[in-house]
């Protein structure tokens, strides 16, 4: 039996979830887009799952902004799921994506606007009222990393025609398509700042950035592996082609990932370290203040990425190789606190 507790990280990235009641506002948010079906017990199982995590990533923010994190993983699961089913060919897939592209860079909506393309509609308009003219370039970094992940799903999607990547090659595709860019860019648009806009663009904050984004990938990787391969998709999954390509049985596999997550945090401490030291005197405690809760939120999107995924039906299952995501691992959890 494997352990998720084998991965660690620093005692001050753990956090305790938002305790707001915001799921069933962006529910019927859902239901007004048609993104669910009334009363429908399969699609408010599958909305509480995805949108519940808004409260694991965004642990301190009002019930406004919760509520705008639950509408990015509202709009993340049904848009991107939907490609990853395979229902539609490449022609249609293709101009699925081209749309959702001009949904947020033109900020326009067809006639016939699905209800994916509904949902990212109105984020991006909350968005953009919430940075107004002042903080435009805020909004344009979101709208970018908005636009990235969009036209990262078919590429990624294609990898597995050739069999499984290079672990290299896997984690330079996913740190995209994994969708923490967004996440923390619509975190700089929850704080309405007056820091020097260059900190955004250092090499420091894109590589944290990037080292945040891996292991927020190879989480999810562990917690979906079952799924993933009953769902014969185990093929763009590193624990899983990890034992194909390396001859790996699965704690070895395990291992492996556990050591790259380490190697990653590590990188990742050390950056923050120099980006701090990079950075010029705060004037006021507003801009400190600002500067770490956007550093927490880079935590918090690895350790709620690893406790929401200990929790949610989508991935917990009995047989999961992984012990805390058995439901009697979490019963027993429960009852040691009766």
């Amino acid at each position: 039996m494997l352990s998720l507790n084998e991965i660690k990280f620093p005692v001050h990235w753990n956090l305790k979830p938002n305790p707001t009641s915001y799921v069933d506002h962006v529910y019927q948010e859902g239901l007004e887009f048609g993104v669910w079906r009334p009363d429908n017990k399969r699609d408010i199982v599958a909305h509480n799952n995805v949108v519940s995590l808004s409260k694991f990533f965004w642990p301190t923010v009002d019930f406004e902004r919760l509520v705008m994190g639950g509408e990015l993983m509202l709009w993340f699961f049904t848009f991107d799921d939907a490609l990853d089913s395979g229902i539609y060919d490449d022609t249609k897939s293709l101009e699925i994506v081209r749309r959702m592209s001009a949904v947020f860079m033109e900020g326009t909506l067809c006639d016939d606007a699905s209800g994916p393309e509904k949902v990212g509609y109105r984020l991006r308009q909350k968005c953009l009222e919430m940075c107004g003219k002042r903080r435009r370039d805020t909004f344009n970094r979101f709208i970018t990393s908005c636009v990235q992940w969009i036209d990262s799903i078919i590429p990624f999607n294609k990898v597995k025609d050739g069999g499984s990547p290079h672990i290299e090659l896997y984690s330079f595709l996913r740190k995209i398509n994994i969708g923490a860019y967004p996440c923390v860019t619509l975190s700089e648009v929850f704080i309405d700042h007056y820091l020097d806009h260059s900190i955004w663009s250092s090499p420091r904050w894109v590589k944290m950035n990037e080292n945040i984004a891996i292991v927020v990938t190879l989480i999810n990787d562990l917690v979906s592996y079952e799924k993933e391969v009953n769902d014969n998709a185990g093929a763009l999954n590193p624990l899983y082609f990890f034992q194909q390509q390396r001859k790996f049985n699965l704690p070895d596999s395990y291992n492996h990932m556990v050591n790259l997550i380490h190697f990653f945090v590590q990188d990742y401490l050390a950056n923050e370290e120099s980006f701090l030291k990079s950075l010029e005197p705060f004037e006021n405690e507003k801009q400190q203040q600002d500067i770490y809760f956007m550093l927490d939120h880079l935590h918090f999107l690895i350790s709620g990425s690893r406790m929401w995924s200990m929790q949610t039906p989508r991935y917990c299952s009995p047989t999961s190789p992984f012990i805390e995501m058995r439901p009697s691992f979490n019963q027993g959890n429960l009852m040691s606190k009766l």
